[in-house]
């Protein structure tokens, strides 16, 4: 790591850099697959993995990026990156502030003294970690490496990502810990270090749980001296959700103000894996542009109609199915084991649905890269949007299912799921083996029971399989890749590293197993969360 340390003494002095030092001056880390179960791994063409490493340590060098290798385990490589110099960094810089006051962004040009803008306006390490990952991921047309993991010429690279800075996060954590309320500072805290789109993320979830006391307190009103399915509280959470979209908007442009990100939209970053039919001179800038035709992409669009069609049958038929059988076991079967199989329908969804969204997830993303998007925003509209249908299924559908079929028509369809019933009597002819005499009859609270599950206890699942669920998943993984390398006979050891590096190398492998974190699933999660609030509280 000694040439990236030497790196450091020539970058800009007023710039912070607490998270640098942390983390021996590295700025971001690129996971290289050269091997797989021994074997050498493919690159999808004629070079070898040698090659395409030879490649990519040329490419970043020619985007002005100073690199380090290191071995990662496993057949991996670990590629620590940082800018080359402070004159790099400046030109990177100033023409960031340049684009962003051309677009609006900023009220102001930057001055043209960068040393000078840089002392009013200090680099926090959140516009640096972007820039450097403009670098590493813009194409070679806008003055980056085109790095795109896993995909074209660039598939044995598995991963980009920043480091963390542990020291950091416990004060952090620590911090907050004590605090009923996060302020102004403590997001620009947030902002400074993590970027803009984790502090909206921040922002939002405290407005979030400070505008839940509004209806908590009028539902606590209405639960003690109203009656069931009142008016009032029917009004009052309509009124609720009203206020508490339109505040936000308010306090979302207030940040984007204030952090100088208003109209950052306007800003269109084109994507390395944009894959163009021509070019073209623009006449008045004599800019090269690469196009793609608007009716090959419509065309490429319309394959979402049939996506939709497929991801809502699989859906809809996996939870019709699973409340089919909920609504047998628990309001009309009678037999043995019923205190037991009620919970089987929870199991079903719980095993099912995650592995059917995960399928239909990775299929809207490779669809939503045929259909080649230039930018990355539109890139990202497009997913959310075929993502949004699957979350709209998976969420509402068992509300829709009580609310406007087993409600109003229970009387008439449930009888018929006693067809089971013949099953059940095959085992057992004694009748309390058999359905209950006593005939079915609808089951008024079962909607406000499963309002209660999507509420409650869907989030105590859902921070099972989010937080729980991916580190035992990472140890059960590590320990059978280490017994099928023992039982091939693979050394499955690294390199002996360098004293001073040991414990560092040892903490960034760790970190390349992490998943990638995308603030986008958290706000659709809390996106969901809300609509739910909202539609079916009434």
């Amino acid at each position: 790591m000694q040439a990236l340390k030497e790196a450091q003494k020539t970058v800009v002095s007023n710039a912070p850099s607490a998270i640098f030092p942390a983390n021996l001056d590295v700025e971001y880390v690129i996971s290289f697959r050269y091997a797989n179960g021994g074997q050498p791994a493919q690159t999808g063409d004629s070079s070898t993995p040698e090659e395409q490493l030879e490649k990519l340590l040329h490419t970043l060098d020619l985007a002005g990026l100073r690199t380090v290798v290191r071995d990662g385990g496993d057949g991996t490589l670990l590629i620590f990156t940082r800018i080359r110099s402070e004159k790099k960094l400046l030109g990177e810089i100033y023409r960031s502030r340049v684009r962003d006051w051309l677009h609006g962004i900023r009220p102001a040009a930057p001055e043209k003294e960068t040393q000078q803008s840089i002392e009013k306006e200090p680099l926090t390490d959140g516009e640096r970690l972007r820039l450097v990952y403009s670098l590493i991921t813009l194409p070679n047309s806008e003055g980056g490496a085109g790095i795109t993991p896993k995909q074209g010429e660039w598939n044995l690279v598995q991963s980009i990502f920043a480091l963390h800075d542990h020291d950091f996060n416990k004060k952090w954590l620590k911090d907050w810990s004590t605090k009923w309320l996060i302020g102004p500072e403590d997001l620009k805290v947030i902002r400074d270090r993590f970027g803009e789109k984790i502090a909206f993320y921040f922002a939002f979830i405290q407005w979030y749980f400070i505008a839940l006391t509004v209806p908590a307190a009028i539902g606590l009103f209405a639960y003690l001296f109203l009656p069931a399915y009142s008016s009032f509280f029917a009004i009052c959470n309509c009124l609720w959700s009203v206020l508490f979209v339109e505040y936000w908007k308010r306090q979302e442009i207030d940040l984007a103000v204030q952090w100088g990100v208003r109209h950052c939209s306007t800003v269109q970053r084109k994507r390395a894996e944009f894959q163009f039919d021509a070019e073209a001179t623009d006449p008045v800038t004599g800019e090269k542009i690469r196009y793609f035709p608007a009716y090959r992409r419509l065309m490429r669009q319309l394959i979402q109609v049939p996506f939709a069609l497929v991801a809502a049958t699989c859906l809809a038929a996996i939870i019709a199915g699973v409340f089919s059988i909920e609504i047998f076991l628990v309001e009309v079967y009678n037999g043995p084991l019923k205190m037991i199989l009620k919970f089987l329908p929870t199991v079903l969804l719980s095993v099912f649905i995650p592995i059917v969204s995960t399928i239909l997830t990775n299929f809207a993303t490779r669809l939503t890269e045929f259909e080649n998007y230039e930018n990355q925003d539109s890139y990202e509209a497009a997913l959310t949007q075929k993502i949004f249908i699957l979350n709209f299924i998976t969420g509402y559908f068992p509300l829709f299912l009580t609310a406007f079929v087993y409600v109003p028509f229970g009387e008439i369809l449930v009888p018929y799921l006693d067809v089971l019933n013949v099953t059940v009597q095959h085992f057992g002819h004694d009748e309390k083996y058999t359905t209950s005499d006593t005939g079915f009859q609808i089951n008024p609270s079962r909607l406000k029971a499963q309002m209660i599950y999507f509420v409650v206890t869907a989030q105590v699942v859902g921070f099972v399989l989010e937080t729980i669920l991916p580190q035992v998943k990472r140890t059960v993984f590590k320990k059978a890749k280490e017994f099928d390398s023992r039982r091939k006979g693979i050394d499955t050891q690294t390199v002996l590293d360098p004293p001073e590096e040991k414990k560092f190398l040892e903490r960034v492998r760790h970190e390349s197993e992490l998943e990638v974190y995308d603030v986008t699933v958290d706000l659709r999660e809390m996106c969901m969360q809300v609509s739910i609030f909202k539609r079916w509280e009434v």
